[in-house]
């Protein structure tokens, strides 16, 4: 209908400019005709225009909850024996076998390698010999000073005389001593010659071989005792102040993600390790599985204290705005089908934590706070709720 009109409009001003002897008093009322076509072409224009839809802003939320005493934090770390220490042989020597491989369970005072041993051997039947000779110069020297204090009391020898054989009989019970010590020496050693476990364990390495040569305390063998594993951790500065010896906690093996096992702090560190702000903690594994090894990955359950009270609120700071009014959130009320309406509420806090801050008043347990675009939204917006 708009268009006909504009069409007629049109043919009358054509007609108008074609005959100029169109009356005076015909003008005008083409003119107004014009002028009320054109307003109603401008109105059937915006009624054509369709209407801006009303869009609903999507929302993220979070459930406020009761704050709770104590978090949990898991750190990587690594398992190992509680005992684990080098084994070597107290002498030096050709390495002539040995009697153990890697992985091998051993026990106490089992045979692990030995030494050449025929210098020991020719060593010991040396000052065995040596011994023999000095045991008989000291029987000797006992008898002998034995007749010169026979005389003396006779008054048949001086004082010189019985001093003299005191001395040498002195003398040779003291090398008597000391040829003894050489016999003890040589028999250790020849003890020494062979490597002999100091525990119950397991071999975790071998480091000789048959016809090496190795000297005194050079490392032979890695040894590791059996029993209750040990996990080693580095705690972060922040976290030391909570981990006290004798805390129980929980273990779990990356090989072995499902399980998990007590344990307790054995040992806390007081001194960073180097370029670091990390403080080493070991930790005694409870119980005893064959299937976990030493040097294994791991994760310690740590639960440290919040510094909240069970009774106080807590949401997601980012729930949390504040403007020249105070703090506030947005509550999300009379919500059907994930649609509802976000209301302004002005709140009081209290501390902060990583995990969330203290609510004093304003909120109540169970509400539902918008957790991200607090400045795009006005009060009593309608809003969908993502999650649900």
């Amino acid at each position: 209908m708009c268009r006909s009109i504009g069409d007629k409009t049109k043919l009358l001003k054509l007609k108008a400019e074609r005959n100029p002897t169109m009356t005076t008093n015909q003008h005008p009322l083409v003119l107004c005709f014009v002028l009320l076509c054109a307003s109603f072409s401008l109105s059937c224009q915006s009624e054509e225009k369709p209407e801006k839809e009303n869009v609903i802003r999507p929302v993220r939320f979070s459930q406020v909850s009761f704050a709770q005493r104590t978090v949990e934090r898991r750190l990587a770390a690594v398992t190992h024996a509680a005992v684990e220490s080098n084994v070597s042989f107290r002498v030096g020597g050709k390495v002539a076998r040995v009697l153990v491989n890697m992985g091998d369970f051993v026990s106490r005072n089992q045979p692990l390698a030995k030494l050449d041993d025929s210098d020991f051997k020719l060593q010991l039947q040396q000052v065995k010999a040596n011994k023999i000779s000095v045991q008989a110069q000291a029987e000797n020297a006992k008898a002998h000073y034995d007749r010169v204090r026979a005389l003396y009391v006779n008054k048949n020898a001086s004082l010189a005389e019985l001093d003299a054989a005191r001395s040498q009989n002195r003398s040779a019970e003291a090398q008597v001593v000391a040829v003894q010590q050489q016999v003890e020496l040589a028999s250790s050693q020849l003890k020494n010659a062979v490597l002999r476990a100091s525990g119950t364990g397991t071999i975790g390495h071998v480091l000789i071989e048959q016809g090496e040569v190795v000297g005194p305390g050079q490392p032979a063998m890695i040894f590791a005792s059996a029993g209750h594993l040990e996990v080693q951790v580095l705690v972060p500065e922040v976290m030391i102040r909570h981990v006290v010896r004798g805390d129980s906690l929980q273990v779990v093996l990356e090989s072995f993600p499902d399980q998990s096992r007590p344990g307790i702090v054995k040992e806390v560190g007081v001194m960073s390790v180097p370029m670091g702000t990390t403080y080493p903690v070991t930790i005694r594994l409870l119980e005893d599985d064959p299937d976990w090894r030493s040097g294994m990955a791991a994760e310690v359950i740590f639960n440290l204290p919040t510094g909240f009270e069970n009774d106080r609120l807590v949401v997601p700071s980012v729930s949390v705005g504040e403007d020249s009014d105070g703090r506030y959130v947005f509550l999300l009320k009379d919500i059907n089908d994930g649609i509802g309406k976000a209301y302004r509420s002005q709140v009081e806090v209290g501390g902060m934590q990583d995990h969330g801050i203290e609510v004093l008043s304003g909120l109540e347990a169970s509400d539902l706070v918008v957790t991200a675009g607090l400045t795009q939204i006005q009060d009593g917006q309608q809003v969908r709720l993502l999650g649900l």
